[in-house]
């Protein structure tokens, strides 16, 4: 199952490339619904292409809900794309995330998640999650870059 949600956001393209490709993005555009703990403590800020991350994933911060691999396949940044290759937790075969700006008049953005969902019988229970997960974190996306990208 496909999971598309896009944004407009008030930001260029530059600057929100900036900051995606940042650990601390992850973390605060999930908060509260999701954590993501790396299972080995890393001292890059930075987001590494062709590299796996594996961590715990927790539900509302505090629900263990089971490992999770990232694998980030490509980080483009003539293109502005980000594609990871994700599974893990109860179930989940592929959660396959394609993420992406587009530059608009006025200094502004299209931010594009895209997420190619498998996970058997568990399958439209995480398009459902993912649905709300993705409005989320636009909704975080706009909050931060309204308050001056301070975190």
């Amino acid at each position: 199952m496909k999971v598309h949600v896009e944004s407009i956001f008030d930001c260029s393209t530059d600057e929100a490339w900036n900051h995606v490709t940042t650990v601390k993005l992850l973390y605060y555009v999930i908060y509260p619904l999701a954590e993501f703990r790396l299972s080995f403590d890393t001292t890059s800020t930075i987001w590494l292409e062709d590299h796996t991350y594996i961590g715990d994933s927790y539900l509302l911060g505090f629900i263990p809900i089971g490992k999770r691999s990232i694998y980030l396949q490509s980080i483009n940044p003539k293109n502005y794309q980000i594609q990871s290759r994700e599974n893990g937790e109860i179930g989940l075969k592929k959660w396959d995330h394609l993420l992406s700006f587009k530059s608009l008049p006025d200094e502004k953005c299209l931010y594009t998640d895209t997420i190619e969902i498998e996970a058997g019988p568990f399958t439209i229970f995480y398009w459902l999650f993912a649905q709300i997960f993705y409005h989320h974190r636009h909704k975080r996306w706009k909050i931060l870059i309204a308050n001056g990208f301070v975190y």
